[in-house]
Formats: C-alpha cells, sequence, structure tokens
C-alpha cells in the first residue's frame, strides 16, 4: 500500500457522530453509575420535585463560588450550573509544565472534578483565556463582544434558567478585565435570550427565554461596607448542614474548590455560619425577597404537573432507607407518566434522574468498556457491555445495543455479571478534545458545529444502551463507551475511549535556537498504532529561505507499534524570524499524540499538531555553567540549553555555599520561593556567592504568602501585584549605556516586538536605592510600571530579579527575549560594572 492516507478531512466521520450523540444527549448529562447510598437516594428523591434552574456564570475555572453552588444544588435542591466563559488556558500551572491549551484542557477536567462533588453542571463558551487583562473594553475587543456574546445566549436558553447569578461587578474593575466582561455579557443576555429576533440560530433550536431574575453575588473585596447594609441584599447561609450528606455546604464547598490543583487551592474545611449577599439586578424592585419569590419551583409550572408533584410525594412518602430497592416499581411508573406528558423544558432532565435513581435503588450497574485504552480510525475494537443486578431484585434484561448493534439476550439478571462482547468499528476520524481540533483565531476556539456551544468535553464517540424490562414497559440506560483499568498504586480507573491516527509524530525539542548561520538538526519520533499505515512520506513544511537536508524520508510499511527516528538538518534563514514548524505525513497535518496524566482528574487524550519553534536571531553568550532551582511549571531551562548553557538542578534542602561557587550564574526558576520555603535558608549562602563575584537572577515570585521577615537577595524590596498585560506595551529604556543593555548583545527596541500574552507581572513596586531599573512600561491609562526588572551589585558580584515574564516568552521562541536573557545570565558584565 503506497501513501495511504492516515487521517481524514475535518468534519467527517467523528463530526458527523458527534452531531448525532447531540441530538441524544443532553449537554449537561454524563449518564453514567451512580453508587448512593441510601441517605443520598433520598436526597437525591426530594430534588425530584425541585423543576428551578440556576445558571452560576463568571469568567474562568475557580471563579465559580463553590459555597453558592453547594448550597443551591443540595439545600434549594435546583439544577445549578456554572458556566465559564473560558477554560483557563492562560494561567500559571503549578503541577505541571502545561501552558495555554493543555492547561486549558486540566483545568476543564478539574471544574468537572468540583462539580462532582458539589451537584452542579459545567458549561463554556468559545472564549479563550488570552492571558491577565485590566479592563473590560480591552477583553471584549479581543474576544469579538458578539461571538461570546452569542455563546452566553446560546447556552441560557438551552439551559433555560430561572435565575442567573454573576460573580464579579460590571464595568468596575472586578480583579481581572475578563471577571467583569463576563458580568456585562451576563447582563446583556439576560435580555437577548428573551428577543427572538436575535442570534436566530439558538431561537429556534431551543426558543427564546426570559429569566425572571439576575443576581450579582456580592462580597466584602468589591463592597467593603456590605455587611453594613443588609437591607441591600437577599441573604442566604452556606454554612448550613445538611443532614442526609452528614456535612454542611462549606465543607462541600472546599472539597470542591480543591480540586482545583492545578491553581493551588486547596481549601480548609470551615464550619459555621457564612453569608452570602446577592444583589437583585433585575427581575424585581423588592432587593431582599426570598431567592425564588415569584418562581414556581414545582412541578405545577407545566400541564400535568400536579399529578407528577403527587406521584413523587407518594415516592417521598413510602421510601424505606433500609430497603431501596421497594421504590423500583414507583420510580418505573413515574418515569413513564413523565415521558406521556407533554415536552417542557426540564423532561428530559428529571428522565435522567430517575433513571439514575431506579438503577440505584434496584443495584443494578451497567458499563461499556473497552480493551483497549484508545484504537486507530478505522479499526476494529474489541468491547463488552457488563450488567449486574446486585440485590435480591431480579431485572430482566431485554437486550443490548452496542454501537448500533442490537442484541436480544432476554436474561434474568442477579448478582452475577452478564456480559455481552461485540467488536466494532468505532470511528473513522480521530477524536481529540473537540475544540482543540485546530488552533484558537482571534481569541476563540474555532469549530463549525454550533451544536458543540456549551460541552465541557467531547460526547463519548460510543454508547451502549441496556433495554430493562419493568411492569410499565421497557427502560433504556446508555453508557459511554470507557476504558477501565487496575493501577496498582490507586486501584481501579477509568478513562475516556479515543480514538487516534494510525501514524503519531513527535519532535525531541519544543524550541530550537539559531543563533548564526550554522544547521541544526530536529529528531523525529515516528510511531505506528496499526499495520495497515502503509507507506509514509515524511516532510517538513519550511518557508522560503530554510531547508532541510534532507527534503523528505520515506519510510517502507511499519508494523503496529514500531517506532523509528529520522533526523532533519534545519538550514536557517538569513533574515532574524521565528515561527511554527509543522510536519506532514503522506501530505495531510502530522499530528502527535499526548496524554495529560494526574491522578486528580480523568486521563486526557490529545492530538496536537506535530511543530517544533524555530527561532533565528544573533545572540550571543557568555559563561557555560548555570545552577537552577527549579520552579513550578519552568521550561525556562530547556531554553537555557538552546543558548548553549550546561545547567545543572539544584536542591535548596541540599545546596551549599560551596556548591555555589562553581556557576557562572544561579537562576531561580518562578515562584521557587513561594512553593520551596528552603530557598530562604539559602539566603546567606547566596548573598556569599554573589558577593564573591557570582550572578543571582529570581524569576517572578507571587507577593500572596511570602514572609514578611524574609529577603530575596541582598538588599530589600517589596513585590506587588503590578503587571503590564498588554503584550505591545511600548517598551522605555531607562538607561541605555547600563552592561545589561549592551553585553553581550546591544538590545534594541524591536527585541520587545513579538511578545505573547504579557510583558510581566508580579513586579516590585519599592526598591532600596542599591538597585538600578532598567525598563519601563504601562498598560493603556496607567503610569509606567519601572520594577519589571531591578539589578544590583553586591560586593563582585549582581544579583537581579525579574518579572518579566520569560516563562512564556522563551518557550514561545520570542528573539528578544532570548537576547535580553542571555544579557541577564552573562557574568562578565559583573566585571564591566566594575571598571
Amino acid at each position: 500500500m503506497k501513501n495511504a492516507p492516515i487521517f481524514t478531512t475535518p468534519k467527517t466521520a467523528f463530526q458527523l457522530c458527534l452531531s448525532a450523540l447531540i441530538v441524544l444527549t443532553s449537554i449537561g448529562l454524563k449518564a453514567q453509575n451512580p453508587e448512593w447510598n441510601s441517605a443520598q437516594i433520598r436526597h437525591e428523591m426530594e430534588k425530584l420535585a425541585v423543576t428551578a434552574n440556576v445558571l452560576y456564570l463568571a469568567a474562568h475555572p475557580d471563579d465559580e463560588n463553590t459555597r453558592l453552588i453547594s448550597r443551591l444544588a443540595n439545600e434549594e435542591k435546583v439544577r445549578t450550573a456554572y458556566l465559564s466563559l473560558t477554560r483557563g488556558d492562560g494561567g500559571q500551572n503549578l503541577i505541571g509544565d502545561e501552558k495555554g491549551a493543555l492547561l486549558g484542557l486540566i483545568r476543564t477536567q478539574e471544574l468537572l472534578e468540583a462539580r462532582k462533588v458539589d451537584g452542579g453542571e459545567q458549561y463554556f463558551t468559545r472564549a479563550l483565556d488570552f492571558g491577565f487583562s485590566k479592563t473590560h473594553e480591552e477583553t471584549l475587543e479581543k474576544w469579538n463582544r458578539d461571538s461570546v456574546l452569542k455563546d452566553v445566549v446560546h447556552v441560557i436558553r438551552y439551559f433555560k434558567p430561572d435565575i442567573i447569578i454573576t460573580r464579579f461587578p460590571a464595568y468596575n474593575y472586578g480583579g481581572h478585565g475578563h471577571h467583569s466582561a463576563a458580568s456585562i455579557l451576563a447582563a446583556e443576555a439576560y435580555e437577548i435570550a428573551a428577543d427572538e429576533e436575535a442570534f436566530p440560530e439558538s431561537s429556534k433550536k431551543y426558543g427564546p427565554w426570559q429569566t425572571p431574575k439576575l443576581y450579582f453575588n456580592a462580597s466584602t473585596w468589591w463592597k467593603k461596607e456590605i455587611e453594613d447594609h443588609p437591607e441591600e441584599y437577599h441573604l442566604t447561609n452556606v454554612g448550613v448542614y445538611n443532614e442526609l450528606l452528614g456535612q454542611p455546604y462549606t465543607v462541600m464547598a472546599a472539597e470542591s474548590r480543591s480540586r482545583h490543583r492545578s491553581q493551588g487551592f486547596g481549601a480548609l474545611r470551615p464550619r459555621g455560619n457564612q453569608l452570602e449577599y446577592l444583589e437583585l439586578l433585575k427581575g424585581s424592585d423588592q432587593k431582599t425577597e426570598p431567592l425564588f419569590e415569584n418562581i414556581i419551583t414545582d412541578w405545577s409550572r407545566v400541564e400535568g404537573g400536579k399529578k407528577i408533584q403527587k406521584r413523587i410525594d407518594e415516592l417521598l412518602t413510602n421510601y424505606d432507607h433500609t430497603a431501596p430497592q421497594k421504590s423500583t416499581d414507583a420510580l418505573a411508573q413515574l418515569y413513564f407518566e413523565v415521558e406521556n406528558m407533554p415536552d417542557n423544558h426540564f423532561k428530559t432532565y428529571k428522565l435522567e434522574q430517575i433513571k439514575d435513581l431506579y438503577t440505584a435503588c434496584a443495584g443494578l450497574y451497567f458499563e461499556y468498556l473497552s480493551e483497549v485504552p484508545y484504537a486507530t480510525t478505522g479499526a476494529q475494537v474489541a468491547v463488552r457491555a457488563e450488567a449486574i443486578s446486585q440485590l435480591d431484585n431480579p431485572h430482566t434484561l431485554k437486550s443490548v445495543r452496542i454501537h448500533g448493534i442490537k442484541r436480544d439476550v432476554t436474561q434474568i439478571l442477579s448478582n452475577e455479571k452478564s456480559t455481552v462482547k461485540e467488536s466494532v468499528v468505532i470511528s473513522n476520524e480521530i477524536t481529540p478534545p473537540y475544540w482543540l481540533w485546530s488552533e484558537p483565531q482571534n481569541n476563540l476556539f474555532p469549530f463549525s458545529n454550533r451544536d458543540w456551544i456549551g460541552l465541557a468535553e467531547n460526547p463519548a464517540v460510543s454508547k451502549a444502551t441496556f433495554t430493562i424490562e419493568t411492569k410499565y414497559g421497557d427502560m433504556e440506560f446508555d453508557r459511554d463507551l470507557r476504558y477501565k483499568w487496575r493501577s496498582r498504586k490507586d486501584g481501579e480507573l477509568y478513562r475516556p475511549f479515543a480514538v487516534i491516527p494510525k501514524v503519531s509524530m513527535s519532535c525531541d525539542q519544543k524550541t530550537i535556537l539559531f543563533t548564526d548561520e550554522n544547521p541544526k538538526e530536529v529528531t523525529v519520533k515516528i510511531k505506528t498504532y496499526d499495520a495497515d499505515a502503509g507507506e509514509l512520506v515524511v516532510k517538513p513544511d519550511l518557508p522560503r529561505g530554510w531547508r532541510s537536508e534532507p527534503e523528505e524520508y520515506k519510510i517502507d510499511e511499519m508494523p503496529a507499534d514500531e517506532v523509528q527516528f529520522r533526523t532533519f538538518t534545519l538550514f536557517p534563514s538569513a533574515e532574524q524570524n521565528q515561527f511554527d514548524l509543522k510536519f506532514t505525513i503522506n501530505g495531510q497535518a502530522a499530528r502527535d499524540l499526548v496524554e495529560v496524566k494526574y491522578i486528580h482528574i480523568e486521563t486526557q487524550t490529545v492530538m496536537p499538531k506535530t511543530k517544533v519553534t524555530l527561532v533565528s536571531a544573533p545572540i550571543e553568550v557568555r559563561g557555560r555553567k548555570i545552577g537552577y532551582f527549579e520552579g513550578s511549571g519552568d521550561e525556562v531551562p530547556a531554553a537555557l540549553k538552546q543558548l548553549g548553557y550546561e545547567v545543572e538542578f539544584l536542591d535548596p534542602a541540599r545546596t551549599t555555599r560551596d556548591d555555589l561557587m562553581k556557576y557562572d550564574a544561579v537562576i531561580a526558576g518562578i515562584r521557587a520561593y513561594n512553593t520551596n520555603p528552603e530557598m530562604y535558608d539559602l539566603n546567606d549562602a547566596l548573598n556569599t556567592y554573589v558577593e564573591a563575584g557570582g550572578n543571582y537572577v529570581v524569576q517572578y515570585n507571587t507577593s500572596f504568602g511570602l514572609p514578611d521577615d524574609k529577603n530575596i537577595g541582598p538588599y530589600p524590596f517589596r513585590l506587588s501585584r503590578d503587571r503590564v498585560t498588554v503584550e505591545e506595551a511600548p517598551v522605555a529604556f531607562l538607561d541605555r549605556n547600563y552592561a545589561l543593555m549592551n553585553m553581550p548583545n546591544k538590545l534594541e527596541v524591536k527585541d520587545f516586538d513579538g511578545w505573547v500574552q504579557e510583558r510581566g507581572l508580579y513586579f516590585p513596586d519599592e526598591w532600596s536605592n542599591d538597585f538600578t531599573t532598567l525598563f519601563a512600561w504601562n498598560d493603556p491609562g496607567e503610569n509606567l510600571k519601572r520594577g519589571s526588572l531591578i539589578t544590583a551589585q553586591y560586593g563582585k558580584g549582581r544579583f537581579t530579579y525579574t518579572g518579566i515574564s520569560f516563562f512564556r516568552q522563551l518557550p514561545a521562541g520570542v528573539p528578544g527575549a532570548f537576547r535580553l536573557f542571555a544579557n541577564i545570565v552573562a557574568n562578565e558584565m559583573n566585571r564591566e560594572n566594575e571598571k
């Protein structure tokens, strides 16, 4: 087979399959196996009687108030969801080196884990978290205001909330331009969602929707005097104890909050009364009225609902917590009565709730499992559907439909597992996270199918449907295709099944720096996952002025699970430039296969296009050996190696003064002092190293949590929250003659072009007169910030603190950032200044 196609074009089998699944599956539901004890079953039964919806809306993962979500979902028992406009792609990562889209994927999963704890659901828009913003004007401009507004209206019309609650003040600065923008868009969407003519696509699909009330979740963060004016707010006590769940909502909220591990948001579990202040913005003039005043929250709001309400009351009255299985007949009867009702906006959701309760009461457990975590496009996959009735409560399994293939079984289920096996072709298209199919454009994730708006993650690419016979009719239970395995350390684990390319390709480096005309090599790793991959032609997609030797490789057919390596020698352009080099296999974009693995989230399979960032810029370096204290999510050491430095990692708990003396420079990574308290114990040793002629460079730390009684470096300075978020902000040189500005590279204004996301963050705002400042810049409407880099002579050596975001610029391949960092770590500057 010659030059066989490995990938198919976008919007083929997978996307069509996904579209069909969305029609069948509510975007807020994930029907799997509830494992509730009898108290939890009772709690979920009580939720059946409530038909109200509340939508909490803010900008990022971790912006949501988990205390309020916990209370709403479990005390008021309303269907509660959080709409996060972004996935948090622009944040920092305290647990790994993932940034950008991969960090957004982690934070998406952390939100889903949080919602499992507090009982909420999770939605998103297409908005990219492009980094910190100081104004809502900048945010709305970069997001293309109407594009994100359209998504918010879409979710509102789908979810149909009775109340919308925002987290941050609109128009006034809420700690972040994204925050204020989210509240502005919420207020606009509140009005527009009711207009049938506005955004007609979602209006036709879901109908217009007028949300009765809009609230602002006020806080002392924004209104210091809030506790002095309770008459202006509806007060909600989130410290209430739930007897059935055995904990107060503050504890539940802390558990939920602590799922945001990548952001370091582990929380204490507080107990006791705690008030939340809700300011009524629209829908009523009575600011302190009960939250659901004039909102019907039971079944009487729809035709035929009073009969259903009565049936639920009987279900609760007759519930026996010692024998939940006695409720199965009543649940089956309720299911079919609800199914036969006229359509309403909560019918599908309530049917899913009833089915979950039925399986929990009956002890039924259904699974649809693959023998492997992923398979290639078009491949046959061995799958199995398993059913078991764990109580002495026989049920008849009539049939199992696996990926559309129906198998009649008619079997009485018992406490012995019943298994139906099948071999199926899952998909002819790969299944990356749907918003990561291609690169973001104009600060939005592009995808063509509007049905995807709101989805937290892909619907399962395959489902199994178990049909159970009841005295009132047949009930169907869907289960997503999953992979289950045993970890010796962590026990039973699950992950979503994925469809992957027949061939993956990765590069041995993320960035390659060319400082002169000499060529450099990039080695690609090619792995086959299917014996049907055929002959491969691998080629780099180089722009004019660049060339490679060879131009391409032809690889004969490779068996499945074989790995081969090929090396291209790359010759740079004579001009300074930077770009992402991508590759093709048989003329189509090559893709990597990346697994994002952390124990607190389910493993995610990502298939980004294979690339390596190439940087061609004239850069001189001085010195050879660097000692490096690692920070969190730190990729700067790899950039230093590209500059030609030998980098050795240091353990602050074991490093001595004598150890430091062999290094031309010592560097502390981002947040090193935030994450390693032992760094402070090294202060005397580091100062001695500098005094003897060493060069110590500290990258940014956050001001939060640093001890007041300990210094970083030989002279005092104070960290602040000052930052410059506009990456194009003009730079002002404060001392052009200073050695760091000229040696070994003469810095020019053009070195500050092409930066990404921001200039820097957590700048000092006070420092001793021993320091010299070299750069100043500002965001629009603000004064110049001079603290992005402060440097001082100490003895024969030099200490430098910088909040410039090298941790973003260097991995992104910004040429000027490499030139500046080379100057900072060059130790000859100390001798020059001594002259």
